[in-house]
């Protein structure tokens, strides 16, 4: 008996919104970008990308492949828990006002940590690898049982005692002979040791590192050290963030010498803008390698895709395979207008998928995938009930009406507001909020009235909520005009207008 359109529909799931929560499936549905295939072919160590925008997605896809990078011989090393609390979070909060330097000390030692951990797993004996794993051992610093989080408090003990204040216990007694602080294990040093300290068998960080690359010329291995949720590794605590984030990005300049060492971090770039504008980062044009992962409708259009075709029950019901219908961009939305109940509310030359994009891009123009996914999980449910509360299913082979995407779109709305304007710019809510039931079209003399603000204040504030995608700028720059797009406006009881609203389009 063939299935039913409500049977489908009780059969699809369009996965998880955060990559996180779904890394089981997400190889199953996972988008190869370019990008994607840049990171992999090793030609990009930086990915910049918008909240939501699947920099995670990317993260965790390397972790579920690394089997496959290993057999290229590349080591790939979580430098993060991919799930639970950061291992960051309330540790580098221990530090007594911790300066770049500081900071840059502590991921240097972390990663050789690390790089030690990977060398002793795999039981590599050379006498440089010996070398590295015997001080990273004598200075306790690896554990028998590690952990990340272990591994980094051990890292932060040893480097608070070389920064330890003066008010402190009298301030710091060194070592006469080996130049360390008292209390030290081992002999590794963060800066370059005297000469009677390498005659003592100190050793620098930067000198464990030297030999950590000698060892990976000698096994002709690479190893990538992966860093992703760096937004939640220092909650509320915006100066401290800046200063680990300008720090990590130093050490990643100086590891440049070391070819075969190479971070791979993902950031939010919304976090990288905000740390480079306040203060500038000199050393950012030496940053080449990197890519801002940007959507296009073709990306999205896959994607979706992939998590329909994932239900066995959609591709019976369409009498498709996922080859077939993935072999082409044609093909694939071909499918979506016939599992989507057509939009002719459009204004000419646009289509049900540009209607969809419309509705969750925010003011820089972008369609997110955490947004899209939201989107079409809520009218999922929405269909269900729909089609529950009415006798008949309408006919034709679409298995998403407009009047679901409708009803699931002010959910969106409101989880993106609050999610991630609200709860990460808490400063700027008081002038949004504001915004509630206002015209989503304003301009600078509106907007004053609105906030009680001079001309110049307005203008700064509405700028900055351009730079975080609330507000889309129009006119010329001596007279702008500022739209709040159709994404924000259920969530702030704003009116919209055109086939969102169930009006046609002018």
């Amino acid at each position: 008996m063939p299935l039913s359109k409500k049977d489908v529909l009780q059969a699809v799931s369009f996965g998880e919104q955060v990559a996180e929560d779904e890394r089981r499936q997400l190889s199953a549905y996972f988008v190869r970008t370019g990008e994607a295939q840049q990171l992999a072919d090793g030609a990009i160590d930086i990915v910049y990308a918008p909240k939501g925008a699947g920099k995670s997605a990317l993260y965790m896809h390397l972790l579920e492949t690394a089997d496959d990078f290993e057999r290229r011989r590349i080591i790939l090393t979580a430098c993060e828990e991919p799930l639970g609390t950061p291992v960051f979070r309330n540790l580098v909060n221990d530090l007594l006002q911790p300066s770049e330097e500081d900071l840059q000390d502590l991921w240097c030692l972390y990663f050789t940590q690390l790089i030690g951990l990977e060398f002793r797993k795999r039981g590599l004996s050379d006498s440089d690898a010996r070398f590295v794993i015997q001080h990273l051992e004598d200075a306790k610093l690896l554990p028998s049982e590690p952990s990340l989080a272990r591994m980094l408090r051990s890292a932060m003990a040893y480097i608070k005692l070389f920064i330890r204040p003066a008010s402190v216990e009298g301030g710091i007694q060194f070592n006469s002979v080996t130049g360390l602080p008292a209390g030290i294990t081992g002999k590794i040093s963060l800066r370059d040791p005297s000469e009677a300290g390498r005659s003592s068998g100190v050793v620098s960080v930067s000198s464990l590192l030297e030999r950590a690359e000698k060892v990976l010329v000698t096994h002709r291995y690479a190893l990538w050290l992966l860093l992703d949720r760096l937004d939640a590794a220092f909650p509320s605590n915006p100066a401290l963030e800046e200063t680990a984030l300008r720090a990590l990005f130093q050490v990643y300049l100086d590891l440049k010498r070391h070819e075969h060492i190479r971070p791979k971090i993902f950031l939010r770039s919304d976090i990288w803008e905000r740390i480079t504008k306040t203060k500038g980062f000199r050393e950012g044009s030496h940053i080449r390698r990197s890519i801002t992962i940007r959507w296009e409708r073709k990306s999205l259009v896959n994607l979706l895709c992939r998590r329909l075709l994932h239900s066995k029950a959609v591709s019976e019901f369409y009498q498709v395979t996922q080859s077939d219908v993935l072999a082409s961009t044609g093909a694939q939305e071909r499918f979506l207008h016939a599992v989507i109940e057509p939009t002719p509310m459009l204004a000419q030359g646009r289509d049900t998928i540009d209607w969809i994009l419309l509705g969750i891009r925010d003011g820089s123009n972008q369609a997110a995938p955490r947004e899209l996914i939201h989107l079409f999980t809520a009218a999922r449910l929405k269909q269900v009930l729909l089609w529950g509360l009415e006798e008949r299913v309408q006919e034709g082979t679409y298995l998403i009406t407009q009047k679901a995407l409708r009803n699931a779109l002010p959910e969106v709305s409101q989880s993106r507001l609050e999610q991630t304007l609200y709860a990460e710019y808490p400063r700027l809510r008081p002038f949004i909020t504001l915004l509630r039931g206002e015209s989503p079209q304003q301009s600078v003399l509106s907007l004053a009235k609105i906030w009680e603000s001079s001309n110049e204040e307005t203008r700064t504030t509405a700028f900055t909520l351009v730079d975080l995608g609330f507000f889309e700028a129009t006119g010329k720059t001596a007279s702008p005009s500022f739209q709040v797009p159709i994404l924000y406006r259920s969530a702030l009881s704003m009116p919209s207008s055109g086939s969102w609203s169930g009006e046609p389009e002018r």
